[in-house]
């Protein structure tokens, strides 16, 4: 399922971050489990920069926080970077 999404988007022309970040949002509505994603996440998925996402945040009223990837997501996201050769 993952997989097929991110490889979905990537099809579309989003960037493979975008990507990730939208896995992990279907996911957790799917699952009903909460996601947290990071300012730089959203900044990047959304083509915008941190202090513009930032504005936009506290707009909303949302105190941002920065979390790592979840560990259920590393393996697809390797996988998906080598397929690619984006391995860093």
């Amino acid at each position: 399922m993952v997989q097929d999404i991110v490889r979905g988007g990537m099809a579309a022309g989003l960037s493979a971050n975008a990507c990730f970040l939208g896995a992990r949002l279907a996911l957790s509505m799917a699952t009903g489990d909460s996601e947290l994603f990071s300012v730089e996440e959203m900044a990047d998925s959304l083509g915008c920069s941190v202090e513009e996402m930032m504005n936009q945040l506290h707009a909303e009223g949302v105190e941002p926080v920065t979390v790592a990837t979840s560990p259920i997501f590393r393996a697809v996201i390797e996988e998906v970077k080598r397929e690619r050769g984006l391995n860093e």
